[in-house]
């Protein structure tokens, strides 16, 4: 083999490496035309971004849904179907969201067998869903009770004290899918389902993010990873047919769950606009 054919024959090797990296990364996901590096503002404080799964997905519409929130302009807030005035009624996040005027609502957590209680720490001021802290890893906080607090954080229980628990009103805990360090902590498995979370950017604004098509948990992250939506902090909210999206906000009127349409949960999350 002489010098010259092995030298075109690195250059091949090193185009090939390439073209296959471009091929994998294209697979992972493919922004949809207009929404692939930017969001759209619906109005102050609330943007939305849709990214294509590429390949489809083998159901929904393949896409993944982000509602990226301001939390110094909106005021999160928590809802239980337990609460006084509720009656013990479970609605769908629609129903949740025009009931209590929210522009962005989404799952809070998962709930037990009674239909109505969380499997794990919900609360918020003046009322207490479940008080028992469990051994999932993630907790979302809002409603501080002390100033120069951020208005909404999510904490890792491994890395963090847990008396920042006590700093804030409002609590929900749920299973942590990114590590301090941004590992993805979701164990690699073959099941597949729709999916609702709860997430914060680098820059402590919340994510609200929705799939309606069925993917690995484990994937999901990494797709996630993979979005120039600056992932930082994650935790589950809800999966299955009960995981939801609702976006209210600007020209945007959007519901988005797996069959379209939403089943009644308990305890919803959600954005409302602050008070002139």
């Amino acid at each position: 083999m002489d010098k010259t054919f092995r030298t075109r024959l690195k250059k091949a090797a090193v185009f090939l490496a390439a073209l296959s990296a471009l091929v994998f990364l294209s697979v992972r996901l493919a922004g949809v035309p207009g929404w692939s590096s930017r969001f759209k503002t619906l109005e102050p404080g609330v943007e939305f971004a849709e990214f294509e799964l590429s390949p489809e997905a083998g159901d929904g519409d393949s896409l993944v849904r982000v509602v990226r929130i301001d939390p110094n302009l909106l005021t999160m807030k928590l809802y239980s179907a337990l609460e006084p005035g509720e009656g013990g009624v479970s609605r769908t996040v629609r129903d949740w969201a025009a009931r209590k005027n929210l522009c962005v609502a989404i799952n809070a957590s998962m709930y037990q067998e009674d239909g109505v209680t969380s499997v794990s720490l919900l609360r918020k001021r003046g009322y207490v869903n479940n008080p028992r802290l469990t051994q999932n890893q993630s907790v979302l906080l809002f409603d501080p009770v002390e100033d120069g607090l951020p208005p909404v954080d999510i904490i890792d229980l491994e890395e963090e004290d847990l008396a920042k628990l006590e700093k804030y009103e409002g609590a929900v805990q749920s299973i942590r899918m990114l590590s301090g360090k941004r590992e993805n902590t979701w164990t690699r498995q073959e099941k597949k389902w729709p999916a609702a979370l709860v997430g914060m950017d680098k820059k402590g604004r919340v994510l609200f993010i929705h799939t309606k098509s069925s993917l690995s948990m484990h994937d999901l992250v990494e797709i996630l990873l993979d979005l120039p939506i600056g992932l930082k902090k994650l935790q589950y909210a809800e999966g299955g047919n009960e995981a939801q999206l609702l976006v209210d906000a600007g020209s945007l009127r959007g519901f988005y769950a797996p069959a379209g349409v939403g089943w009644a949960v308990p305890n919803v999350l959600g954005f409302e606009r602050k008070q002139q």
